[in-house]
C-alpha cells in the first residue's frame, strides 16, 4: 500500500501544468557553453552586396557578442546541416544554393527559424519563401524610392521616412502575396513593400526587397531583422548616451547676429553666457546629462610659432566681483559642475598633412595650449579629444598622441572617408592605438526622421547615442554673407530662433527638449555620461568576450574575458515577441535588479540591469506553444513548398486538421474511512497519512513543545515523501502560536534534517536572526550561504536589525561590507561626519572606502581614510593632494614618503611631473636630478624639458643651468646659454654712419659703445662719440656758415625685455665742439609688441645737424608715434606720425602710410609689393637748406617691391626695397633702401644699411656700418627665485 501511494504521488507530480513550466524558482540550469552559432552568414560568391554585407553582419555581431559564423556557400551546399541549429540564417540571394540547400532553408523556416533576405532575391525557385504569388512574373519596378516604416523596426520609429531620394529597382508589388507582413514601403509608393516579414510555418522570412546598398548607419536595420529572431537570447550593451560641446568655451565676441539679435537683442557673447549656458545647465539637472566641453583657444589660422591667446583673452566678463576672461569663467563653469573639460585643439584648423605643412608645429601648437592650461589652471590635462571639422589623418593622429600623452579617447564621426578621420567603429584607432575611437553620430538641436533613424539604428546594438552640439549653431543661418557652414550642411537651416520663431514653429531649445524627453520615454534608464566615463565603458565593453548557454526558453550569458571593470551596474538588451512578453518578464524580474521596456518589431525589448556581468537564468519555460508542433510544420512546408515547385500558377490551399491527444486519466486513490484511532494501527497498516494527520493534530492542540509527537510526525512525513508537510507545520506554529514556539520546532528539525531547499533555508534562518540578533549561529549561515545579490534586501533587513539590535562594531563593520558590495552609493552617506580612526574594523576596508571617496570627488575623506591603508599607491595620493591645488602639502607627503622609500623611482618621477606640469620648472628638475641616470623616467622628463626649456623664463632657465645642468642635453645647455649670453651679457659695439645732401652738407657720426646689463636685465650704455658736420654750400654769404667737430659723452638707460610689459629708455648726451661750445641732446622712447602689433612713441631733443645750425644753436624737438600691424597671413600696414619744433620757430608735422602684401611668408626668401603715402605742411619754407630743409607742404605717394632673405637674427637677414614716388615738389623721384646682419662669429655681428634718393630739388644721402660683440659672462648667474 505504501509503495502505492508514493506511485502515485511521482505521476501526479509528473502533469504538464503551466504553473509548472513557469515555477519561477526551479532549479538553475547548467551553463554550458554553446559551441554553435546562434547567427548564420552563408558568404555568396561574386554577389554586389555580398561583401560589404558580411562585414555589416559581422561588425554588429562583434559588437553584441552573440555567437556567430560567417559559411562559405560551397561548404553550406556540401552539407547545410549544423550541430546545434542557429535561430537565424542570413543570405544575400540564393541562385547559388542547390536544392538541398533549398531544402534545409525550408526546413528551417518551418521549424521556428528566422531567415533574412538582406536584398532582392532573384531566385524564382525561392519565391515560396520571399512571399511572392506562384504565379509572380519576377517584374521589377524601377521607379520606387525610399523607405517609410509602417511598423516599429527600430524603437520610436512607427512613421518615419529615410532615403526618399533612393531608387529600390526591385520586384514590382504585383509579384508578392496578400498576406505579407509589410514592415516598410516607399516613399512614393505606399503599396510597394520594402521590408517584408512572410510567415512559414512556425518561422519567418525578412525580406528587404532592394538593391539599395544599406551603409554604416544602417547597420541597426539590418540587425532589428535579426533580433526578431533571437527572442530570449540577452546581449550586453553600454547604455550610455554622451552629449558634446563643440567649440566650447571658445572666443566670444560683443556683435549682434540673427537671429539672436531680433529675439533677444543681445551679443553673441551675452547669449552664450546668460542664455545658452543657463539653459544647458537646466537641462543636465533635468535630464541628468553630463556634458563634454571641447574648448579651442583661436579661431586664428596660425600654424607657425608664436602660437599666441589674444582672442582667448580678449573678452571679458565680471562674476562674484571679480573681472575674469570669459573663456577662462566658461571652462571653469564646465569644472564647476563636474562636465568634462576636454580639447578641440589650439585652433580650428584640421589636423592634416595638407593644412599643416609643418608637423612638428602641430607639437609646438598642442605645448602652447598645455601651458595656457596650467597659466589658466583649467585642472587635469584633457583625456579625451574632438578632431576640428571632424577631420585628421594620420599624422595628426601620431602628432596628437605624441604631444597630448594623456589622451585616451578621439572622437569624429561614426560615418565618412576613414582616411580623413571618419568611419570610425568604437575601436582603438587604426593609425594610432593609443587612442581609443568614440565617433559621434548625430549632431544639432533639431532632429528629422534620418537623424533619429541614425540614433536608433546604432543604439540597438551598440546602446551607444553619441551626439554633439555647438554653442553657436543659431547663428548659421543660410545667407549669401555667412559662410561659417563651408563644406557642410547650415546649422540652422530653418531660419529658427532660440526659444519660438514669429510663426509660433518651435526654437532650436524647444525641439531639443522635445527630442530629449522622447529619448528617455523610449529608453528610460540611458545614462548621460561624459566622454571619458562613456569611453572607459565603451572600452571595457569592447575588450570583453562573452559566452552562452541555454537555459530553457532564455539564453544565460557570462563575461568569460579577465579584464576587470571599475563600474558596478551591467546593462542588457533582450527581445520578446507580444505573446511572450508577460511570461519573459515574470521569468526574469527575480533574477535582474532592473528592467525597463520600449515597443519593438511588435514585440517588446527589454533593457535588463544586473550588478554582475552575467545573466544566469533558471531552467524554465515561458513561451507560448508554437502554431504547429515541429513535425506538422515541416510536413507543411514541405508540400507547400513542393506545390509551389510544381504549380506557379495555381495556390492550393492546405488544411491542417488538428489533432487532440487522447490523455489517459488518472483515478484518485480514494480516502481509507476508519474507525481506528491509534497511530500504531495506523503505522501497521500503512496508513501513514492518517497517522501524521493524527500527530499533527495533536501537535497543534498543543502550546508547548512535545518533542517526542514531533520526531514521529518527521518520521512518518519522511516515509511519504512529504517533508513539506513539516514545514507547513512549523510555519503554521511561527505564524499563528509564537515565534518562539515555531523556531524551537525548527531547533528540533535541524538536529535531525537538514534544510530541504535554499528558499526554506533563507527563510527561517533570516526568521531566526530577526527574533534572536545575537544568534551567531544562524548569523554566520545566513551570511554564508546568502551572501549575494538574489538576497540584497534581505541582507540589508537582517544587518539594519542587528545594528538596531545588537549595534556593535561588529555588525557595523558588516554592515558597512554590504554597502561596499551592494550599495555604494550609500557609502558616502553612511560614513559622513565619521572618524576613521574610532572605527578600527573598517581600517581593512580603507582602500575601498578611500576610492569611494575619490570616485564621489571628496578628495579630503579621500586622504583621511587613506591613511588606513596600505595598498593605495603613494602617486594616487600626491594626485590627490593636487587635485586639492595643496602643492605644499604633496611636497610635504611626497619628502617624508621618500625618506623610508628612497629607491621609488616611480614616486619621484610623477612629482617631477607633476610640478611641471603646473609650471613649476625648477621643483620638477630638483625632484627629477634625483633620478638615475639612464633611467627611464628620468629620460622622459628630459624629453620633455629639453624642447620647452628654450621658452621659460630667463630665471628659470638660469637656475636649472646652475642648479640641474645633467637635466639637458650639451646642445641644448649650448643654446640657453648663448640666448642668455645674447640677451643677459655686456656687449661692446662700434657704429658710424655717413650722410650727405644736394646742397654738399655732410655729416659723418661715429660712436663707441659699452652695454652694461643688470642683474635685473637692464641695460645702461656708455658712449663715445664724434660728428663732423660741414657747412653749407651757399650762393649769399653766411658768416655762421662754418664746419664744425663735435666730441662728447653719452649715457643711455633702457628696461629690461619683459614681453608682457612696454620696453622704456632714456638717454642724454654731452658734446664740445671746435669752437668750445656745448651742447645737449636727449631722447626718450617707450614701445609694445603683442600678437601682430607694434606701437612705440619717442621724443628727441638735439641740435640741428647742419653747420649753420649748430653755430647759431638752433635745436630740433621731435616726437614720432609709430604704429604697425600684420596679419597672420597677408597684409601688413604702419603709420608714422612726425611733429617737429625748431627753436628758432620752425613747426612742421608729417604722415607716412606703407601698406604690405606679403607673398609667400613662410619662405626664407620673399617679395613683399608695397605702397606709401606722405604727407607734411610747416610754417615756413627754407628750400635752400639754410640753417634747414623745411618747406611748407608736400604730397608723394607711390610703390615698389621688397625684398626679404632670412628670418632669424641670428643668422643672415637682409632687406631691400626700391620704389618710385610722384611727388607734389620734385614731379617724380626713385628711392632705394637697405639693411643688412650677419655674424662674423657666433657672439660678433656686423650690420650695415643705406637709403639712396635720385631726386633733383631736395634728397640726402646715406649708409652706416656697425659691428658689435656679446662678452662672454665670467660671473654666475643670478636668478630672482619665483613666488609660488
Amino acid at each position: 500500500m505504501l509503495l502505492a501511494l508514493i506511485f502515485i504521488t511521482a505521476l501526479m507530480g509528473c502533469g504538464d501544468s503551466k504553473e509548472a513550466n513557469n515555477e519561477l524558482d526551479g532549479k538553475r540550469a547548467e551553463f554550458k557553453t554553446l559551441a554553435d552559432p546562434l547567427v548564420v552568414y552563408i558568404d555568396i560568391e561574386n554577389h554586389d552586396l555580398n561583401d560589404v554585407y558580411a562585414g555589416h553582419v559581422g561588425k554588429i555581431m562583434d559588437y553584441t557578442k552573440i555567437p556567430y559564423k560567417k559559411i562559405a556557400v560551397k561548404d553550406f551546399n556540401a552539407s547545410p546541416t549544423f550541430k546545434s541549429t542557429p535561430k537565424v540564417i542570413l543570405v544575400n540571394g540564393t541562385d547559388q544554393l542547390n536544392q538541398k540547400a533549398l531544402d534545409y532553408l525550408v526546413q528551417f523556416v518551418a521549424e521556428g527559424g528566422t531567415l533574412i533576405f538582406p536584398s532582392v532575391n532573384e531566385d524564382q525557385r525561392m519565391g515560396y519563401l520571399s512571399g511572392l504569388r506562384e504565379d509572380a512574373s519576377f517584374s521589377f519596378d524601377l521607379k520606387a524610392t525610399g523607405f517609410h516604416f509602417t511598423k516599429n523596426i527600430l524603437p520610436g520609429l512607427d512613421s518615419g521616412s529615410i532615403y526618399a531620394n533612393k531608387k529600390h529597382i526591385a520586384l514590382a508589388k504585383e509579384n508578392f502575396k496578400p498576406n505579407i507582413n509589410v514592415l516598410a514601403n516607399a516613399v512614393n509608393d505606399a503599396e510597394f513593400p520594402v521590408m517584408l516579414e512572410n510567415q512559414i510555418g512556425n518561422g519567418r522570412v525578412i525580406n528587404f526587397n532592394s538593391t539599395i546598398e544599406l551603409e554604416r548607419a544602417d547597420r541597426g536595420l539590418l540587425f532589428s531583422a535579426i533580433l526578431s529572431g533571437l527572442e530570449g537570447v540577452p546581449y550586453p550593451i553600454v547604455n550610455v548616451s554622451t552629449i558634446f560641446i563643440d567649440d566650447f568655451p571658445s572666443p566670444t565676441y560683443d556683435i549682434k547676429l540673427e537671429p539672436i539679435k531680433s529675439e533677444f537683442d543681445i551679443t553673441q557673447a551675452d547669449y552664450v553666457t546668460n542664455v545658452w549656458w543657463p539653459d544647458m545647465l537646466k537641462l543636465s539637472k533635468r535630464f541628468g546629462i553630463q556634458y563634454s566641453a571641447y574648448p579651442i583657444f583661436n579661431y586664428n589660422e596660425i600654424k607657425d610659432s608664436p602660437f599666441l591667446f589674444n582672442e582667448w583673452d580678449l573678452q571679458k566678463i565680471e562674476k562674484n566681483g571679480r573681472v575674469w576672461s570669459t573663456s577662462v569663467w566658461m571652462s571653469k563653469e564646465v569644472t564647476r559642475n563636474k562636465f568634462e573639460l576636454a580639447i578641440h585643439g589650439y585652433n580650428h584648423e584640421s589636423l592634416l598633412k595638407e593644412v599643416w605643412l609643418d608637423p612638428e608645429s602641430v607639437d609646438a601648437a598642442f605645448k602652447a595650449a598645455r601651458k595656457k592650461w596650467t597659466v589658466d589652471r583649467l585642472g587635469k590635462y584633457p583625456t579625451s579629444y574632438v578632431a576640428p571639422s571632424n577631420y585628421i589623418d594620420s599624422m595628426g593622429l601620431v602628432h596628437l598622441k605624441r604631444s597630448m600623452p594623456e589622451l585616451e579617447f578621439m572622437s569624429t564621426t561614426y560615418e565618412g572617408d576613414i582616411v580623413e578621420g571618419g568611419g570610425r567603429d568604437f575601436d582603438p584607432d587604426p593609425y594610432e592605438p593609443g587612442l581609443f575611437d568614440f565617433p559621434r553620430v548625430t549632431s544639432g538641436y533639431t532632429f528629422n526622421d534620418r537623424k533619429e533613424y541614425i540614433h536608433q539604428s546604432l543604439y540597438l546594438y551598440t546602446g551607444i547615442w553619441s551626439h554633439f552640439i555647438h554653442p553657436d549653431d543659431v547663428f548659421q543661418l543660410p545667407s549669401e554673407n555667412n559662410n561659417s557652414a563651408g563644406e557642410f550642411e547650415y546649422r540652422n537651416g530653418e531660419g529658427l530662433n532660440w526659444y519660438r520663431t514669429s510663426n509660433e514653429k518651435k526654437g532650436m531649445y524647444s525641439q531639443w527638449v522635445s527630442y530629449l524627453e522622447k529619448v528617455k520615454r523610449i529608453y528610460p534608464t540611458t545614462r548621460f555620461l561624459t566622454t571619458t566615463r562613456s569611453g572607459i565603458i565603451t572600452r571595457n565593453w569592447r575588450n570583453s568576450t562573452y559566452d552562452y548557454s541555454q537555459s530553457g526558453d532564455f539564453y544565460s550569458v557570462r563575461k568569460s574575458s579577465r579584464n576587470k571593470w571599475n563600474d558596478k551596474e551591467f546593462y542588457w538588451f533582450v527581445f520578446a515577441k507580444k505573446e511572450n512578453a508577460d511570461n519573459m518578464e515574470k521569468a526574469f524580474s527575480k533574477v535582474v535588479d532592473a528592467y525597463t521596456k520600449t515597443a519593438f518589431f511588435g514585440g517588446t525589448l527589454f533593457t535588463l540591469k544586473s550588478s554582475k556581468p552575467e545573466l544566469l537564468f533558471n531552467d524554465v519555460k515561458w513561451k507560448e506553444q508554437p502554431l504547429f508542433d515541429l513535425s506538422e510544420a515541416k510536413a507543411m512546408a514541405q508540400q507547400d513548398y513542393k506545390d509551389y515547385l510544381a504549380e506557379r500558377k495555381s495556390l492550393e490551399q492546405g488544411y491542417v486538421e488538428e489533432t487532440v491527444p487522447e490523455l489517459s486519466p488518472l483515478e484518485v486513490l480514494a480516502s481509507l474511512n476508519t474507525a481506528e484511532d491509534s497511530v500504531a494501527w495506523y503505522v501497521e497498516n500503512s496508513q501513514l497519512e492518517q497517522a501524521v494527520s493524527m500527530l499533527e493534530s495533536k501537535l497543534k492542540n498543543q502550546t508547548s513543545v512535545d518533542s517526542a509527537t514531533f520526531n514521529e510526525f518527521m518520521l512518518y512525513s519522511g516515509y511519504q515523501e512529504k517533508p513539506m508537510d513539516v514545514w507547513n507545520f512549523i510555519e503554521d506554529a511561527y505564524q499563528n502560536e509564537s515565534k518562539s514556539l515555531g523556531l524551537e520546532y525548527l531547533d528540533l528539525y535541524l538536529k535531525k534534517e537538514a534544510f530541504p531547499n535554499e528558499e526554506l533555508t533563507e527563510k527561517w534562518l533570516f526568521r531566526k536572526i530577526m527574533f534572536d540578533a545575537k544568534d551567531e549561529a544562524a548569523i554566520k549561515d545566513y551570511f554564508t550561504f546568502f551572501y549575494g545579490t538574489e538576497y540584497i534586501p534581505q541582507i540589508k533587513q537582517v544587518l539594519v536589525h542587528l545594528n538596531d539590535k545588537d549595534p556593535s562594531p561588529e555588525n557595523y563593520a558588516k554592515y558597512i561590507q554590504f554597502i561596499i558590495d551592494f550599495e555604494p552609493e550609500l557609502l558616502i552617506g553612511e560614513l559622513s561626519g565619521k572618524n576613521p580612526e574610532d572605527l578600527p574594523l573598517l581600517w581593512p576596508k580603507a582602500t575601498t572606502i578611500t576610492y569611494a571617496y575619490s570616485d564621489s570627488g571628496k578628495i579630503q575623506e579621500a586622504l583621511q581614510w587613506s591613511d588606513y591603508s596600505t595598498e593605495i599607491p603613494i602617486t594616487t595620493i600626491l594626485q590627490w593632494w593636487i587635485e586639492l591645488e595643496a602643492f605644499n602639502k604633496m611636497e610635504t607627503v611626497f619628502n617624508e614618503y621618500i625618506v623610508d622609500h628612497p629607491k621609488d623611482e616611480e614616486a619621484k618621477a610623477f612629482v617631477s611631473s607633476a610640478w611641471y606640469d603646473i609650471g613649476e620648472y625648477e621643483r620638477s628638475a630638483l625632484v627629477a636630478n634625483q633620478l638615475p641616470e639612464g633611467h627611464e623616467k628620468k629620460i622622459e622628463i628630459e624629453k620633455r624639458f629639453n624642447p620647452d626649456v628654450i621658452y621659460f623664463d630667463a630665471d628659470v632657465q638660469k637656475f636649472l643651468i646652475d642648479r640641474t645642468p645633467e637635466l639637458f642635453s650639451p646642445e641644448t645647455l649650448h643654446t640657453l646659454k648663448k640666448e642668455l649670453r645674447y640677451n643677459e651679457n655686456n656687449s661692446v659695439e662700434v657704429n658710424t654712419a655717413y650722410v650727405e645732401d644736394n646742397f654738399n652738407q655732410s655729416v659723418w657720426e661715429s660712436s663707441a659703445t659699452f652695454n652694461l646689463r643688470t642683474e635685473r636685465g637692464r641695460q645702461h650704455s656708455f658712449s663715445v662719440t664724434h660728428a663732423s658736420v660741414s657747412d653749407l654750400v651757399l650762393t649769399d654769404i653766411d658768416p655762421q656758415n662754418l664746419a664744425h667737430e663735435l666730441y662728447g659723452l653719452r649715457y643711455r638707460y633702457q628696461t629690461a625685455n619683459n614681453p608682457s610689459k612696454p620696453l622704456f629708455s632714456v638717454g642724454a648726451g654731452l658734446q664740445r665742439d671746435n669752437f668750445n661750445k656745448m651742447f645737449v641732446d636727449l631722447d626718450a622712447s617707450i614701445s609694445q609688441s603683442k600678437e601682430n602689433v607694434f606701437k612705440s612713441l619717442s621724443l628727441d631733443f638735439a641740435p640741428v645737424q647742419t653747420g649753420v645750425g649748430i653755430s647759431k644753436e638752433i635745436y630740433k624737438s621731435e616726437i614720432i608715434g609709430y604704429y604697425e600691424r600684420g596679419s597672420a597671413k597677408f597684409w601688413q600696414s604702419s603709420f608714422a606720425l612726425v611733429g617737429s619744433y625748431y627753436t628758432n620757430g620752425g613747426m612742421e608735422g608729417a604722415l607716412t602710410s606703407r601698406l604690405f602684401a606679403n607673398l609667400k611668408r613662410a619662405n626664407k626668401s620673399r617679395f613683399s609689393p608695397f605702397a606709401e603715402l606722405f604727407v607734411s605742411a610747416a610754417n615756413t619754407s627754407q628750400e635752400n637748406g639754410n640753417p634747414y630743409w623745411i618747406i611748407k607742404s608736400r604730397l608723394y605717394g607711390g610703390g615698389g617691391l621688397a625684398w626679404t632673405y632670412g628670418e632669424n637674427e641670428r643668422k643672415l637677414k637682409s632687406r631691400i626695397e626700391a620704389g618710385y614716388f610722384f611727388d607734389s615738389y620734385t614731379d617724380g623721384f626713385l628711392r632705394v633702401t637697405g639693411n643688412v646682419s650677419f655674424p662674423i662669429k657666433e657672439f660678433t655681428f656686423v650690420t650695415g644699411q643705406f637709403e639712396l634718393f635720385n631726386q633733383s630739388l631736395y634728397y640726402s644721402n646715406g649708409v652706416q656700418f656697425g659691428i658689435k660683440h656679446f662678452l662672454d659672462r665670467k660671473r654666475k648667474y643670478t636668478y630672482k627665485p619665483r613666488p609660488y
